[in-house]
């Protein structure tokens, strides 16, 4: 399932010309809308009418904004069935033992991280932090997709370690 999750979010890249899960979102017909009364919950991704929304938490960082976009859209791809009969509603929501969670982490990291990019920067440049500014993710977004790249074959040192829920603190 990773190299279909994988293939999905570099088709669409490849389709719009674009990683911006914004954009893609709009492509696809879903309705993003903002919420500034959340107090914990980062976004939620529902279908009602038959018309998908995502709905994203508006107090958070631009950065933390594109990766729940991301994940949201990856719930759009791959989870609609699911999200006809209830919401998916993201307050810890990197729970790697719920397939659903970890197929959207797994779509968001591959649509807004560049492989290619990332190992250049892993190359010129040792500190981390400085990597997930360049490319505009956050940390634990970052160490998920070293992760998954260590998991086919490469091993970079991840120097922070990351829990399921990371984008619920």
């Amino acid at each position: 399932m990773d190299k279909f999750v994988i293939t999905k979010a570099n088709q669409l890249k490849k389709k719009y010309a674009t990683n911006d899960p914004f954009n893609i979102l709009k492509e696809l017909g879903v309705h993003v809308q903002y919420n500034y009364d959340f107090k914990h919950l980062k976004a939620f991704y529902y279908i009602m009418l038959g018309i998908p929304y995502v709905v994203i938490n508006g107090a958070l960082e631009e950065a933390e904004r594109r990766t729940v976009a991301a994940h949201e859209l990856g719930h759009h791809i791959f989870h609609r069935q699911l999200a006809k009969t209830s919401p998916f509603r993201e307050i810890g929501f990197y729970d790697m033992k719920s397939t659903p969670e970890y197929e959207a982490n797994l779509f968001a990291s591959e649509l807004l991280i560049d492989e290619e990019d990332l190992i250049m920067l892993l190359k010129e440049e040792s500190d981390y932090f400085k990597i997930c500014s360049v490319l505009e993710v956050c940390p634990e977004l970052m160490a998920f997709k070293i992760n998954n790249m260590n998991k086919k074959g490469c091993q970079y040192k991840i120097p922070i370690t990351y829990k399921s829920d990371f984008l619920a603190k």
